[in-house]
């Protein structure tokens, strides 16, 4: 199987407090019946058990990140929609809501990029706008 390495860049935060977020991973690209399917572990706090990490990208411009372990999500961004999310860390859960403002992407078995713009909100509050760029390269 062939492995990629999975740049991810996020810009969250909320009346102009943003932090940037940076990681690099290795893991797997799989072209699906309908998308893509990206897979890859990461550490998301220090001294906490690795996360595990699918993106499923549909051509319907959905795209579905479940993570499992150290901390425990199934996101759904959808543009112009909102998505009910249970996110699970160490320190206990959240119920959010996920509005999608914008998704793009270009992939191939190669790799690519995917771009997903949304909102986190509680209840009616908006308490993060999140921009996320994934650059996926093949490792030769």
């Amino acid at each position: 199987m062939k492995k990629y390495e999975i740049k991810t860049s996020a810009l969250q935060g909320i009346d102009g407090n943003t932090e940037k977020i940076e990681t690099a991973n290795r893991g797997t690209l799989k072209k699906t019946n309908d998308g893509y399917l990206i897979r890859y572990t990461e550490n998301i706090f220090n001294n906490a058990p690795e996360v595990f990490t699918e993106i499923l990208i549909t051509s319907d411009k959905k795209v579905t990140i479940t993570k499992d372990g150290g901390v425990k999500s199934k996101l759904i961004v959808e543009e112009n929609k909102n998505n009910s999310c249970l996110y699970s860390t160490p320190i206990g859960n959240l119920n959010l809501i996920i509005f999608g403002e914008r998704i793009n992407y270009i992939l191939t078995d190669s790799g690519g990029e995917v771009f997903l713009s949304y909102l986190i909100k509680q209840g009616d509050e908006t308490i993060s706008k999140n921009e996320v760029t994934i650059k996926i390269k093949e490792v030769l």
